[in-house]
């Protein structure tokens, strides 16, 4: 029996992977099916039944397939299994031979008949002839089963060699002939086997798909496989029965110690086949399983493909002291079943402890202990093996050797350089010349081979060469630009590598002998010196323009390693620097060179910035100051606040609004004048004081008035309800102040001034007056909220009241949207005549002046609405139109007069006028009173008056006598109102009449206890609501 031991994992070639191969192999033993893995039991396959495992396959993570039968005296059963479980059972009556894997599925042939995954899958029965399955074969690729064999026709019943693609007969011989093996290489069909000529010569035929390519007479082929484009098949011999392997037509083992062959499997480590009892691979015994008639052979690669070892360098000596090194040797030891073979041991040893010794008794021995792959350089001057050795028992030796081979550690590569015939008891030394295999891998084995009992030992196995050295001198021309490696002593023929490595900044330019390889390969032949010749880097610097149309720049060239060099942008007019374009803002800017580097600057259009101020301080705004591109034509309007007018620019520029041309960052200055108002003063009565502190006054500044009275009179207050004395007031606008002194004993009155919700806005004016003065009253509303007018109608404010006994007046404020804002329009009667001022777009409530201004050789004449203030103060509520109107002449006015009794009612109209307009006078009585006639006995009213000279009219009022009792708890709301008011309070049905502010009745209604009326239909204004012609109620129609 042959027993390897393997100390190395695999075999070995000089470089590279040696991929290890795992050789499966199926068989039986009496009733139990085998599964062996490298001659290893895998797995034993037992049943009540009989077992007769066939073949086998073996999936890509190491499942094995196997196929076969399991019988009794009752039937045949076939059978797969997985690994050592059975996974399917056929019906009585049924064997499997021969099993293939496709993917994750498995397939069986038997008999006539193809299972996948326990299915039947094809079944091929010609009518009743007899069809016989010997191969299977499955295209990877397509998943196509092939299946070979014969047909037996009952006509002739003589067989013919069919193949079957799936479920269809693919082709089929006209002879005698049956097909024993199929393979498939992925384009063709390959098939072996027999056929017969004239009943009586048979011939081993090959067929490539239906053609036959080869053909033997007297033979019997049976197994073909496919590798790397060439066919290998085995058969025999009918004329001396010898077996044979062939390789494309050639023989290629001629094996006349078999009897058959029942398995062929060839890749790339080799031919492997089989007999009933022996597993070979190209013409040697691999492996002899126990107890095992072999059936079926699998080879793939081992699993983990294992590292070649590299050839080792001289010098190499084992004493075998240590585990470690004798884990480098290879032990083959070939025996009778009894001996012990190579082994490291502490029995006996040339020096130290351990040796290597090859024990064996009385019975066939062959041991071969082989050293791991040494190199034997090609320039030694000598090279020698040396080691020592003992035999116990020279009597009982037979041959001791030792071996050389150059290619790989096969025992047929191995020739032998030394041996013995009258070994020793003693230990000997020994020397081999190995010169003559200068520059090979050589493998040296110890081989020992007899029939006898014996102890042999060596020791102390060193393999050496001698060698001369040569100093080989690696410089750098400048230690600071660069470093060298690759210097040293080393011995001849050696190829070395030397290397320049330069420092940063710096180039390798070439060898002191011209060469430019770098790293540089150098054969050893005699002491040397090279020298690198190393210079400072030069590196381009490119400067370029985002666009050369916007700028150029300056610093790009070539530069040595480190050089500080400036680079500069510089931008055309009208354009900017915008940055590199790494980001840096530098400009110029430092750069210091340690690479090929384009720096890139970026140019935009200018950007200037045009900013406006006002003078004097919140004298007025300015729109149009910004940011622009130079180039650019921006608008500048300057807009004056109240008080100021716009005078000009600070550079003298008149033009309001103005353009500008954007060249360059700029400051411009609208200048404003304040406005000049008149502050006069007057006392009531005349010849109750003095006032001092009237006058011309700018916008804003203060003017100190002082009420001084006469002998025998008391300073009462200011007509605004005002106490203070003296008082500082600002100047805003033209305005007349008037001191209230009264005579020690004149009557005085109540004026109580109220608004309508205290919410909503704030009054002035109330308080205690002599009878007679005249006083003025104010509203100022809140953020948000509007003054409409008094609750008499009259819309003035501030508004002036002559005392004649105690009075009432409330202000009616209205919410208004947060932001309101309303349109000012002021506009001239006629252009060429005079230009205004201050019209536009305002927010609810703001105080503004508005102005005309005559052209030369006009004169101003009044506003549409009669006022002759100007400039004039007005008060936004609503949006509005001025209208200045001029003439060629100055103005001239008059007064109309009303006199009236202020506790029976109130006038409309009176107040100055230019000379020829007309004057709209109406009378409105108060609560328990009506309107008799004018003081001119006419009885119009309202009534319209041509003013063309001071005119003084008597409004009288008369009593109604109507009894008012009973409206106390009458209430009208909302008031203003907008399309309907509400009266609250009544009881039963009344009359309730409405009239205008003229005193026309414009609607009557009838209300049946309180109710609504709506006055949607009525004009904005203040209007008076009687009841019953008994009780008079004022409100405000919006």
């Amino acid at each position: 029996m042959k027993k390897i031991t393997t100390l190395f994992a695999a075999l070995f070639l000089c470089l590279g992977l040696a991929q290890a191969q795992d050789v499966y192999v199926s068989g039986n033993h009496f009733t139990t099916g085998k599964v062996l893995k490298n001659n290893t039991l895998l797995y034993s396959l037992t049943d009540s039944l009989d077992i007769q495992l066939r073949g086998i396959q073996v999936a890509e993570d190491g499942t094995v397939y196997g196929a076969g039968s399991a019988f009794n005296s009752d039937g045949v059963y076939g059978r797969v299994w997985m690994n050592d479980s059975c996974v399917f059972v056929s019906d009585n009556g049924t064997y499997f031979d021969h099993i293939a894997l496709n993917g994750n599925d498995w397939i069986v042939a038997g008999f006539n008949n193809i299972w996948q995954n326990g299915e039947l899958l094809y079944s091929y029965n010609h009518d009743e002839d007899e069809c016989h399955i010997h191969s299977l074969a499955v295209d990877a690729t397509t998943g196509d089963i092939y299946a070979g064999g014969a047909i037996a026709f009952n006509s002739d019943s003589l067989y013919h060699a069919s193949i079957w693609k799936n479920d269809l007969l693919l082709w089929m011989a006209d002879s005698t002939s049956s097909i024993q093996s199929i393979c498939f290489d992925g384009d063709n069909l390959y098939a072996a086997g027999f056929m017969v000529e004239n009943d009586s010569i048979t011939y081993g035929v090959i067929w490539q798909n239906d053609s036959i390519i080869y053909q033997l007479e007297n033979a019997n082929f049976g197994h073909i496989a496919a590798f790397e484009g060439s066919l290998y098949w085995t058969g025999i011999s009918l004329t001396d029965t010898i077996v044979n392997i062939w390789q494309d037509g050639e023989i290629l083992f001629d094996l006349p110690e078999l009897s058959g062959i029942s398995n062929l499997v060839v890749n790339e480590s080799g031919v492997y086949y089989t007999d009933a009892q022996t597993v070979y691979k190209d013409g040697e015994v691999l492996y002899q399983p126990d107890e095992c008639i072999i059936s079926g052979l699998v080879v793939l690669p081992s699993e983990t493909p294992q590292p070649q070892v590299e050839p080792l360098a001289l010098p190499w000596f084992d004493g075998f002291e240590a585990d470690s090194t004798w884990a480098d040797w290879t032990v083959l030891d070939f025996d009778g079943n009894t001996a012990i073979g190579w082994e490291r041991n502490d029995d006996e040893a040339a020096t130290d402890d351990y040796s290597a010794r090859h024990l064996a008794f009385d019975n066939i021995q062959e041991g071969w202990l082989i050293t791991p792959p040494l190199y034997l350089q090609s320039y030694s001057d000598s090279a020698w093996v040396s080691f020592k050795t003992l035999e116990v028992n020279p009597s009982s030796y037979t041959s001791s050797q030792v071996m050389i081979s150059t290619t790989g550690t096969e025992l047929s590569d191995f020739t032998e350089i030394w041996s013995q015939d009258n070994p020793s008891n003693t230990w000997d030394s020994i020397y081999i010349d190995l010169t003559e295999y200068q520059g090979d891998t050589i493998y040296l084995a110890f081989k020992y081979s007899g029939h006898h009992g014996h102890d042999w030992y060596i020791d102390d196995v060193n393999v050496d060469e001698s060698l001369t050295l040569y100093t080989i001198t690696v410089e750098s021309n400048n230690p600071d630009w660069g470093t060298v490696s690759g210097g040293g002593t080393y011995p001849f023929g050696d190829t070395i590598q030397i290397e320049a490595i330069p420092n940063i900044g710096h180039e390798f330019l070439t060898w002191n002998d011209g060469l430019v390889d770098n790293p540089r390969d150098i054969v050893v032949t005699h002491d040397s010196t090279f020298v690198a010749l190393f210079a400072i880097s030069q590196y381009t610097i490119e400067v370029i323009s985002d666009h050369p149309g916007w700028g150029t720049v300056t610093g790009g060239g070539t530069y040595y390693y480190g050089d500080t060099i400036q680079i500069e942008a510089t931008p055309y007019m009208g354009f900017a620097f915008a940055g590199w374009d790494d980001g840096i803002m530098d400009n110029p800017r430092t750069v210091i060179v340690t690479e090929d580097h384009t720096f890139t600057a970026q140019f935009e259009i200018r950007q200037c910035v045009i900013t406006t101020e006002v003078y004097p301080e919140n004298s007025g705004t300015v729109n149009g100051g910004g940011t622009y591109n130079y180039g650019s034509t921006v608008h500048l309007t300057a807009h004056s606040n109240t008080g100021y007018t716009f005078s000009q620019w600070n550079d003298g520029n008149l033009t309001n609004p103005r353009s500008i041309f954007v060249e360059g960052d700029a400051t411009y200055t609208a200048v404003f004048t304040p406005l000049q108002y008149e502050i006069t003063t007057e006392c009531d009565p005349v010849e109750g004081g003095t006032v001092t502190g009237a006058g011309i006054y700018d916008y804003g500044t203060v003017a100190s008035l002082t009420a001084t009275p006469n002998e025998n009179y008391i300073f009462l207050c200011w007509s605004d309800g005002i106490v203070s004395n003296p008082r500082n007031v600002t100047v805003t606008g033209n305005a007349n102040y008037k001191a209230l002194f009264y005579l020690q004993g004149t009557p005085q009155y109540t004026i109580t001034v109220l608004p309508n919700d205290p919410a909503l806005g704030t009054v002035t004016g109330g308080g205690t007056y002599p009878q007679g003065s005249t006083i003025e009253i104010s509203a100022t509303p809140f953020e948000n909220v509007a003054f409409r007018s008094w609750d008499d109608g009259n819309t003035d404010n501030p508004r002036s009241i002559t005392v004649t006994g105690d009075m009432t007046f409330t202000a009616l404020f209205e919410a208004v949207q947060p932001g309101e804002t309303y349109t000012i329009t002021v506009r001239s009667e006629n252009p060429l005549m005079g230009t205004v001022f201050g019209g536009g777009t305002y927010p609810v409530n703001t105080i503004i002046n508005i102005g005309a201004s005559p052209n030369q050789g006009f004169y101003f004449s009044g506003w549409q609405d009669g006022d002759m203030n100007n400039p004039r103060t007005i008060t936004v509520t609503g949006d509005a139109e001025y209208v200045a109107s001029f003439s060629t002449n100055p103005t001239v006015t008059y007064t109309v007069t009303v006199y009236y009794d202020e506790t029976q009612g109130f006038i409309i109209g009176a107040g100055t006028y230019n000379a020829g307009a007309t004057a709209s006078l109406a009378a409105i009585p108060a609560d328990g009173y009506y309107f008799k006639k004018w003081g001119d006995g006419n009885t119009d009213n309202p009534r319209e008056i041509l003013v063309d000279h001071d005119i003084v009219l008597a409004a009288f009022f008369e009593g109604t006598g109507v009894d008012e009792e009973g409206f106390e708890n009458v209430s009208l709301y909302p008031n203003p109102a907008n399309d309907k008011i509400r009266i609250e309070g009544l009881e039963g049905e009344h009359e309730i009449s409405i009239f205008n502010a003229m005193g026309m009745k414009v609607m009557t209604v009838t209300l049946q206890d309180e109710g609504e009326i709506h006055i949607d239909e009525l004009s904005a204004g203040l209007y008076l609501l009687r009841i019953d012609e008994k009780y008079t109620m004022r409100f405000v129609k919006r």
